[in-house]
């Protein structure tokens, strides 16, 4: 059944795209919108258009926005809030807004470290990011973050500035020009998950091997290009859904005090999802290389290093030897930082008891999750776990109570538990 708390009249909100959307986004706006009760079959609540120029039932007479406030994404607008003379909130906007229009935007920052990190652990020579396009803000972002990691590790990072444009031709040309120029063997960050699939359809038909030559991988988790994707892409998860959700509440707050705009919201990066386009290492002894792909391939089995170093043709001490040399570490510490890493995705992502986790992640038994889990990150996984899921939260309005709020608890595995709260 519907909110009871639906305003009479409804509010009325616009949402208004000034770049290309996604799909989740308008989800978690939907989800928040049944539970403020802007109005529950949704046909007056979001005008749902990819045009500036709203169509003429949902204007004026002076031609504005026939609206109580907007949700703008992908705002080229330097002054939104006053261009539109209402309470607006910007998702993703990409250029900062001049006038302190409250926005939602994902930390790039910290998708950029997490990436450079990675990419760096691949020992590939040489480095490059696509930055720019129309997303020009955000990019800058992502490049400035990205390119001062690598640099703390001494490593040097090629550039190459996308060009403003969706005409395919143009950007496969751009591609082309990295396929001929770059340098390789190469590990390249691309600004999203579709410039990353542009460039991994255009390196194949170059006759490029991904990842031998080319390790590619994007920035977002869109599902659709993932599909599309002829080789599979690693990227970082960027929770869209979370962006919308929050971008509801942000204006819901801003119309019931217009004349006190929200503080600016940033959404955590999420997990980083390895995928085909990167998965290998750049080593000078193939059996190395070759070990290396095994543990990132088995490693969810109860496999030890003597069935590494059988897979591979050597001894346990002669992979040990070779692999410290080559990769800096050992196949067993390989072998437990790969079942940690899985096991902190199954606790933030996924409802699943201690016990089972243990399993997923190849760890076998409970005890062997407590005791390695703490020793790595100093604090058991079911704290781990608590603590992670409070990340991302916005501090609670002063007149709502916890148990009413959205923002009490994150979006993912409690989202069904939130709308059931208002039945």
């Amino acid at each position: 059944m519907p909110p009871s708390h639906i305003a009479n009249p409804p509010l009325k909100v616009h949402l208004l795209f000034e770049s290309s959307i996604s799909y989740p986004i308008i989800l978690g706006i939907a989800q928040a919108a049944y539970e403020l009760g802007w109005d529950t079959n949704f046909s007056h609540c979001l005008c749902l258009s990819s045009l500036r120029i709203p169509p003429p039932s949902e204007t004026t007479a002076s031609g504005e926005f026939n609206c109580d406030g907007l949700l703008i994404f992908g705002s080229k607008q330097p002054r939104p809030a006053t261009t539109f003379n209402r309470p607006v909130v910007t998702l993703a906007n990409c250029q900062p807004a001049l006038d302190r229009t409250p926005s939602v935007n994902w930390d790039w920052a910290g998708a950029a470290q997490q990436a450079a990190d990675y990419l760096l652990s691949l020992n590939y020579p040489h480095l490059a990011i696509l930055s720019g396009g129309s997303n020009l803000a955000n990019s800058q972002i992502l490049e400035e973050h990205f390119i001062r990691t690598c640099a703390t590790k001494g490593q040097e990072v090629t550039v190459w500035k996308m060009p403003d444009t969706t005409d395919f031709a143009t950007c496969r040309d751009f591609c082309k020009q990295i396929s001929a120029k770059q340098p390789t063997p190469c590990a390249i960050l691309a600004r999203d998950d579709q410039w990353a699939n542009t460039l991994i359809n255009v390196l194949l038909a170059e006759n490029k091997s991904i990842p031998n030559d080319f390790a590619v991988m994007g920035v977002g988790n869109i599902d659709y290009i993932q599909e599309l994707a002829p080789v599979k892409i690693s990227t970082i998860e960027m929770d869209t859904k979370l962006m919308g959700y929050r971008a509801a509440y942000m204006l819901n707050a801003y119309l019931k005090k217009p004349g006190h705009p929200p503080p600016p919201c940033v959404i955590p990066a999420g997990r980083l999802i390895e995928r085909q386009s990167t998965c290998m290492i750049f080593c000078k002894d193939s059996k190395i290389q070759n070990a290396h792909l095994y543990i990132r391939q088995n490693f969810k089995k109860p496999l030890t290093a003597a069935d590494i170093a059988a897979h591979c043709g050597l001894t346990p001490s002669e992979l040990s030897r070779k692999y410290q040399t080559e990769i800096g570490r050992t196949p067993s510490q390989e072998l437990r930082e790969r079942r940690l890493e899985w096991a902190c995705a199954l606790l933030e992502s996924t409802n699943l008891s201690l016990e089972s986790i243990a399993v997923e992640a190849g760890l076998g038994r409970l005890t062997n999750l407590w005791r390695l889990f703490k020793k790595q990150y100093g604090i058991p996984p079911g704290e781990w776990r608590d603590a992670r899921r409070q990340t991302g939260q916005v501090a609670l309005p002063a007149k709502e109570t916890a148990s009413a709020s959205p923002f009490a608890q994150p979006l993912n595995a409690n989202l069904r538990a939130s709308t059931n709260a208002n039945d």
